[in-house]
Formats: C-alpha cells, sequence, structure tokens
C-alpha cells in the first residue's frame, strides 16, 4: 500500500514536469508592435528608416526587419554599381 502510494505520487510529479513547462499562468506575452520602415534613393542607412528619415538601401532594410515588420520601397534609381534597378 505504501509502495503504490509512492508511486502515484512520483507518477503525479512526472506528469506535472511535463505539463507544467506549458502552461502560461495568465502570464502575458510581450510582442513588439509591427514596424514601417521606408527605403528611398534619397536616404540614408545612419536614419532610423522613417518616413522622414528613410534608408538608403533595400538590403539594410532587409538586415533591421524582423518578421511582421513592413519595408516601404519609395520608387525612384537604386543606381550606384550598375547592377541596381530602377524602381517605378
Amino acid at each position: 500500500m505504501v509502495a503504490s502510494a509512492s508511486i502515484r505520487r512520483i507518477a503525479l510529479l512526472c506528469c506535472l514536469l511535463v505539463l507544467l513547462p506549458g502552461l502560461s499562468f495568465g502570464a502575458a506575452r510581450v510582442t513588439a508592435a509591427p514596424t514601417v520602415y521606408t527605403v528611398a534613393p534619397n536616404g540614408n542607412n545612419a536614419n532610423p528608416g522613417s518616413t522622414a528619415a528613410p534608408f538608403r538601401t533595400i538590403q539594410h532594410a532587409a538586415s533591421v526587419a524582423e518578421p511582421g515588420d513592413t519595408v516601404v520601397v519609395r520608387a525612384g534609381d537604386y543606381g550606384g554599381n550598375g547592377h541596381s534597378p530602377t524602381l517605378r
């Protein structure tokens, strides 16, 4: 009888150890709000990527953006190395 009670306690403890890490207990997950970045031919990669102060290159915006963010690419000539496109 004592052995079966001990086995039940061990089984319950094992179940709790498996199930508890997945429960949140009402704790809110903190996630950042999506950000909109802007890229323009007259921008600068030292800028914050805002509408008023856009990035210069799409590559820089891609390296800064996180999943869920939006990158707005303004029309214009992104040339300079002979291989960049003109967006219209």
